[in-house]
C-alpha cells in the first residue's frame, strides 16, 4: 500500500517543492493551502501522514492539528514552521515531529519515513 502524505501550507511554492520530492520517492501526495481545507480533507481521505505548517490564513496549523487529533487520535503530524516562538503553542498537543524551516527536504523524507515506521 503507498503512503499517502497531506502536505499542508499556505506557500504555493512550498507545497509544490515538498510535493515533487516526495512523489519522486515514491510517495503519494495530497496538497492543502490552509487548516481549514486539511481538516476538511481529513474528513473525507485516509492519510498516512499530515506535515502542517503552523501560521496560515482562514485557519491556522494550531486549531487543525486540534481537530485533526480529536478526530484522527492514530493519525501521525509532523511540525514544519519557520518561527521558533509557535513552539510553544504547541504545549499540549500531541504532534509526531517538529521541523523548522527552511527545511531540507531529505530530513523532510527522513522525518516521515520514521515516523512512518513507528505507526
Amino acid at each position: 500500500m503507498q503512503e499517502v502524505i497531506l502536505i499542508v501550507d499556505d506557500e504555493p511554492a512550498v507545497r509544490s517543492a515538498m510535493d515533487r520530492w516526495l512523489r519522486l520517492r515514491g510517495f503519494e501526495t495530497d496538497l492543502a493551502a490552509d487548516g481549514a481545507e486539511a481538516v476538511a480533507k481529513c474528513k473525507t481521505n485516509p492519510y498516512e501522514i499530515v506535515t502542517m505548517d503552523l501560521e496560515m490564513p482562514r485557519m491556522n496549523g494550531i486549531e487543525a492539528i486540534r481537530i485533526i487529533k480529536r478526530d484522527h487520535p492514530g493519525l501521525p503530524v509532523i511540525v514544519l514552521t519557520g518561527f521558533v516562538n509557535d513552539l510553544e503553542k504547541l504545549h499540549g498537543l500531541t504532534v509526531d515531529g517538529i521541523l523548522t524551516k527552511p527545511i531540507r527536504m531529505h530530513q523532510l523524507e527522513e522525518a516521515i519515513r520514521e515516523t512512518i515506521a513507528k505507526a
